[in-house]
């Protein structure tokens, strides 16, 4: 199976984007004065509706 061969670089990407969209929350705060937990919120919201799509 290709994912059984490619688990580790999968598991590093997932790794890359988790800290790509940390850094991106918080410069966003930074720039804009929206508290992370405002982000995250219209985040988990815009996730829900497209699972529910």
């Amino acid at each position: 199976m290709t994912f059984a061969r490619d688990q580790g670089e999968f598991f590093d990407l997932i790794l890359e984007l988790a800290d790509f969209t940390a850094t991106s929350i918080t410069i966003h705060q930074a720039r804009s004065g929206v508290p992370v937990a405002d982000t995250l919120a219209d985040l988990d919201g815009m996730q829900k509706e497209f699972v529910n799509a």
